[in-house]
């Protein structure tokens, strides 16, 4: 299926009208042709009252046309920011300002670069900034300080960085000296990422070296082991002429994913960025099937050996690397403390994460407050029993009964389910229908499992106990304001009411203006004419008939001339009775070119032919002209 197609404005310079192109609108087209719009109105110094016709007039959407076409003079009459407003009113969705509040306000840094994200956020507040749902300086500086990762917020709330942007009152520049602290803060890890990889392959090459010398000293007769071919020599890109390598050799390489220039087996480099250069051919061993086995071993030596560069230290994977190195990164001092020591106090307890939402029943007159429970550990999604009769759930039969086991309780065979669906306290969030095993004396009314979260694209973050919308990116945990949801017929009968309210206001105030200004231009031209006085009848119906008269007299002379002198105009020829012999036909190729020659280019062996036939034609020709025959085929 293909993706609906979204409105875009051509607009090449200011002085031209702006063009609103087929498609969808949304938001930010809306504000963008606004923009461009008062640009032109600038440049071009259009008048006001001139303003929605002139850019109606280049409204392309044949959807918009119509309804311009349908509302032209109600449309003509408001002013421009009214007409806008009737444009949003008419082609976005319902609420669609608070929506994108709900995104500012849910939006979270994550992964994303620091300054994308900021002009992300300031590109949505700035469509919804000139109404009710916008936000100033003030609450865009507290949302992006709240909403920053762990990392850049910790060091904004630091004692050497706080006092100095509290002190920055402009919210550009505080901006751009927190985007100096990410950058900084950015650089930092990257220096520390090096300096760990730079110690890591430090140490694997120390211990690799160990081991070759190693191995040596117990089978030095591996060396005879390979006889260099110069036949099927083959070389690395841009290497030197002396480090050639067998097929058999770059099989084996191939197969191990090792490195042509280091010809090391199982690298997670490649020749190009080779670290270690080409090997020293006095002491290299070159690599056969006989020593393949005892390379591998030394390499998954060399990772177990890597894993202890810092003794008593917490590791790290690094996960983008097929066979992942372990970094020492951070010092713990619980592996190297002793049991003696009192300063670790260990907890044992962490609060459930409990949702407050609305559930509804065929037994229910409106919504029912419950407590779910987020359980990521959970594979289903459990419904209290003595809920499902009291909302009156339709409980369905399961194909094939379900165990499940309680603690200090045994095994218990759970039989039915339902169906459920889910609403945020704010109405913000609304969950798509998913089936729910019921489930007697469960310990809260509802047990969220994966099947809810993986459904309605939930992610649970338990160290800062948030469970945040992917899609809308609000944490659903930490709602906004409570609001009461809208009817849809209340808010189609407001949006009725409103839209005739304007229409009604715009067309007596239109009416007012015509009647003032209609009412001095009528005394005005009153005072500057003459008096209308009777039409008399009788001079038109005289100088009618004399018209009549004089047309009679002019047929008559007509037809006397004609009669008098009918000797002097010889009939027309008979044009009915006309030969149709056809002799010779001729295809003109241009029937307007002039002829400027009589002669025509044809092979000589049909000159003869064609004389005699043209010579005929023209004897024709002759006589027919003598007969007042005048068209010739």
């Amino acid at each position: 299926m293909s993706k609906t197609k979204i409105s875009s404005v051509d607009h090449a310079k200011d002085s031209n009208i702006p063009k609103l192109l087929t498609g969808d609108l949304t938001p930010a087209v809306i504000n963008t042709w606004e923009a461009v719009c008062m640009r032109h109105f600038r440049k071009a110094n259009v008048p006001n009252e001139d303003k929605v016709t002139t850019i109606a007039s280049c409204m392309e959407d044949p959807r918009m046309i119509t309804w311009y076409k349908a509302n032209a003079l109600c449309i003509d009459a408001l002013e421009f920011d009214a007409f806008m407003l009737e444009v949003r009113d008419t082609y976005l969705m319902l609420n669609w300002s608070e929506t994108i509040r709900d995104e500012v306000m849910g939006s979270w840094q994550g992964g994303t670069p620091f300054w994308d994200w900021v002009n992300d956020l300031q590109s949505k507040n700035a469509m919804i900034a000139s109404g009710v749902y916008g936000l100033d300086e003030t609450a865009m500086r507290n949302q992006i300080q709240a909403s920053v990762n762990p990392r850049l917020k910790k060091r904004l709330v630091s004692s050497c960085h706080q006092t100095e942007l509290a002190a920055i009152v402009k919210f550009n520049q505080w901006l751009i000296a927190v985007k100096v602290i990410n950058e900084d803060l950015r650089r930092e890890q990257e220096r520390v990422n090096l300096q760990i990889n730079d110690a890591l392959h430090s140490q694997e090459t120390h211990l690799c070296a160990e081991f070759t010398r190693t191995f040596v000293a117990k089978g030095t007769s591996l060396q005879s082991a390979h006889t260099p071919s110069s036949s099927n020599a083959a070389t690395t890109p841009n290497a030197p002429s002396k480090y050639k390598m067998e097929d058999k050799k770059q099989e084996i390489l191939k197969r191990t994913n090792g490195c042509w220039k280091c010809q090391h087996p199982v690298q997670l480099h490649r020749s190009h960025e080779c670290p270690y250069g080409y090997p020293d051919l006095k002491k290299h061993i070159p690599l056969t099937k006989d020593n393949l086995p005892a390379r591998m071993r030394a390499k998954k030596e060399v990772k177990k050996v890597s894993a202890a560069v810092t003794g008593g230290a917490t590791v790290k994977e690094v996960k983008d690397e097929p066979d992942g190195h372990i970094a020492a990164v951070i010092p713990s001092s619980v592996l190297e403390g002793s049991d003696s020591e009192n300063k670790y106090v260990p907890c044992f307890l962490l609060p459930n994460l409990l949702w407050t939402v609305h559930i509804n029943g065929p037994n229910s007159s409106s919504s029912e407050h419950i407590q779910a429970l987020i359980d990521p550990g959970s594979h289903t999604v459990l419904i209290d029993k003595a809920l499902v009769n009291q909302l009156g759930l339709v409980k369905r039969s399961l194909k094939v009964p379900m165990k499940c086991g309680e603690a200090m309780k045994g095994t218990t065979l759970l039989t039915h389910w339902v169906r459920l669906k889910l609403d945020s306290v704010n109405y913000c969030f609304r969950s798509v229908i998913v089936p729910a095993v019921v489930l007697p004396s469960l310990c809260v009314p509802v047990l969220l499992g994966l099947l809810f979260l993986t459904q309605n694209r939930l992610l649970v973050d338990c160290e800062s106990r948030s469970v945040v919308h992917k899609p809308m990116g609000i944490d659903l945990l930490a709602p906004p304001a409570i609001r009461t949801p809208p009817s849809s017929e209340l808010v189609s009968c407001l949006k009725l009411a409103s839209q005739i309210s304007r229409v009604v206001t715009a067309t007596r105030t239109m009416i007012d203006e015509l009647r003032e200004h209609l009412v001095s231009q009528c005394e005005r031209v009153d005072a500057n004419s003459e008096a209308v006085e009777c039409v008399d009848s009788i001079p038109l119906i005289q100088k009618k008939v004399e018209q009549l008269v004089i047309q009679q007299c002019l047929s008559d002379l007509d037809g006397f001339y004609k009669s008098k002198y009918a000797d002097r105009f010889a009939g027309v020829p008979n044009v009915e009775d006309l030969p149709h012999d056809i002799y010779h036909r001729f295809a003109l190729k241009d029937p307007t070119k002039v002829i400027s020659t009589c002669s025509y280019s044809c092979p000589r062996k049909y000159w003869d032919t064609w004389a005699t036939l043209l010579q005929e034609h023209l004897n024709t020709r002759t006589g027919c002209l003598a007969g007042s025959t005048t068209i010739v085929n």
